[in-house]
């Protein structure tokens, strides 16, 4: 059976209507709607001095646990998930983003498992006021809600252990992590992964080379700063990848139904797929950026496994972390995928629409949808770009203030994103 009848299989037996949602747009027509995507990342960015508070933080909690731990445990901290990989975006509805964080343990006095790890490390957040504020623990993490600060901590402990990875990469530290579900200890890589996606970034579409200079970053070196979050323009990559995530982030914070919320994709599975398609489809010549992103969304599906009835996303970078694990869940399982192929189905329409219409209206339908206010916020410049008509008697970012409202702390209400949800 070929991938294309295999996944029509699929699309057919969770009751989702599949069609292809890539429509090129001529060479010349992508400018505008590259500055419009810009326009919007960047207002999904985070701030430097929002990092340098992050920053400061993390290191606080970093050097708070290896003091009160420094008889029993020593740890060395460093990020994972988004903001290693340069692709946070800001939840539009509370101004807020995530922090995952390593505690890699590199020494200890005496035999610690994973799941003790993560109750130790719990206890001693739990006992610091500063930091213990709607302090929960997770499934295998410390998450630190830190009210009054525009960020969230998910702090998750490991312990090195000899791994095999099924690609190479150039960093790579493979780690056993809590995994409370299986009362057990599960693999994991952070740093390889990074490192991973890192090199996968670098590939740069010929289009690209002959429209921009290529912009090169100093790489930055017992807690290690997060990565300074710039990316440069022609890192269509990381684009594509944030480009998701405001999209899915306005998606279903729309959604009235409480489970479908539960069930959005998570990052880190959205970033393999993402990688997996880009590094297949970059290389053409003919591509703008824009088309390149489309047909990216476009195949996202095809580098899911499903072998016997059980659904595969597997961590390039270590062998036995499946980031789809939930989907094979006999209670959720059938949600949880069902709601990744009707999600993508859905982004591909309305970027197909957003990036490809000439219909003022349509554009601005189709803005609301894949990023909500701050879609509406930015349609303006470009339907005036494009010569298509005035859209609001407000400016953009006047608009944009009125619609989404900075807000001092993370509503209920707001879904959130974590790496392995």
């Amino acid at each position: 059976m070929t991938k294309q009848n295999r996944f029509q299989d699929i699309y057919k037996a969770l009751g989702i209507h599949q069609d292809r949602m890539f429509e090129g747009l001529a060479a010349e027509d992508w400018t505008p709607y590259s500055e419009f995507l810009e326009e919007i990342l960047a207002a999904a960015s985070i701030s430097q001095a929002e990092l340098k508070q992050a920053n400061k933080t993390y290191q606080e909690i970093a050097e708070y646990l290896n003091d009160v731990l420094e008889n029993t445990h020593e740890f060395e901290f460093y990020s994972q998930g988004s903001l290693a990989h340069k692709t946070t975006v800001r939840n539009s509805s509370s101004n807020r983003f995530d922090l995952d964080v390593v505690g890699k343990l590199v020494w200890y006095s005496s035999t610690q498992n994973p799941l003790g790890l993560l109750k130790t490390v719990y206890d001693k957040l739990k006992n610091n006021p500063r930091f213990n504020e709607g302090i929960e623990l997770k499934n295998r993490c410390v998450m630190l809600p830190l009210p009054g600060k525009c960020f969230t901590i998910d702090l998750t402990p490991g312990q090195a252990i000899s791994a095999t990875s099924p690609e190479p990469v150039q960093v790579t530290d493979p780690l056993s992590v809590a995994d409370q579900k299986t009362n057990g200890g599960k693999p994991s890589n952070p740093k390889g992964f990074t490192s991973w996606l890192d090199e996968r970034s670098e590939l740069t579409p010929p289009m690209v080379m002959k429209a921009w200079d290529r912009f090169t970053e100093a790489a930055k070196a017992n807690a290690k700063p997060i990565p300074e979050q710039h990316v440069a323009l022609d890192d269509v990559l990381r684009r594509t990848i944030q480009l998701l995530k405001l999209h899915r982030d306005a998606y279903y914070r729309k959604l009235e139904n409480k489970d479908r919320k539960r069930f959005m994709p998570i990052s880190i599975l959205l970033s393999t797929l993402t990688t997996r398609a880009y590094v297949d489809l970059y290389n053409q010549p003919d591509k703008t950026p824009i088309q390149l992103i489309l047909e990216v969304i476009d195949n996202l599906h095809e580098y899911i496994d499903r072998d016997s009835g059980e659904y595969h996303v597997d961590n390039p970078t270590i062998d036995g972390e499946n980031f789809a694990d939930k989907w094979n869940d006999t209670e959720t399982g059938k949600a949880r995928a069902t709601e990744f192929f009707r999600w993508r189905r859905q982004v591909g329409h309305d970027l197909t629409e957003l990036l490809t219409s000439k219909d003022p209206q349509i554009l601005r339908e189709a803005a609301s949808r894949a990023f909500g206010s701050r879609g509406v916020g930015f349609v303006s410049g470009l339907i005036a770009t494009l010569g298509l008509g005035n859209s609001s008697q407000l400016g953009g970012s006047e608009l944009l203030g009125r619609l989404n409202p900075r807000e001092p702390s993370r509503p209920g209400v707001a879904p959130r994103d974590t790496n392995h949800a």
